[in-house]
């Protein structure tokens, strides 16, 4: 109460402030109690402003179509759909993992062509540095030519 009434909102900022706590209450964060803030913190660092991404971006959505249409078959597809902030995050460090230009869009398809892919295996072992690594350094049986 007392940092809601010490900002003394007008009627936009109380618009904005709901506005932004809608949408917090969407992003993946506020999904776990564990992790949504204080009211009285949330107020005093002005939490509405915070940016709250509840999409993939293009270049995201891209690796994961990739996948889907090389692998999503066989070790089941990822939704576009459902943003996972984590997940978003573990693509844009996979597509560090290689300086070969079109490197990821190239993976899936090998890995496809040239792994037996093990069971627990999935999207985000694939793109996670774990997982990559060991793909490419051969740790899972290759498939006979």
């Amino acid at each position: 109460m007392k940092a809601f009434a010490k900002l003394n909102p007008d009627e936009q900022l109380l618009a904005d402030m709901l506005a932004g706590l809608e949408r917090a209450m969407k992003s993946e964060q506020w999904r776990d109690p564990q992790f949504v803030p204080h009211p009285a913190t949330w107020l005093n660092a002005a939490g509405w402003l915070d940016e709250i991404v509840l999409d993939y971006s293009s270049a995201e959505l891209e690796i994961i179509r990739s996948y889907n249409d090389a692998l999503g078959e066989q070790l089941g597809a990822v939704s576009e759909s459902i943003f996972v902030a984590s997940r978003a995050a573990a693509i844009r460090d996979f597509c560090t993992l290689s300086e070969k230009p079109g490197f990821a869009f190239k993976f899936f398809p090998w890995v496809r062509d040239s792994v037996d892919v093990p069971p627990r295996a999935g999207f985000d072992y694939l793109i996670s540095r774990q997982g990559f690594s060991a793909v490419k350094g051969g740790q899972h049986s290759r498939k006979a030519p």
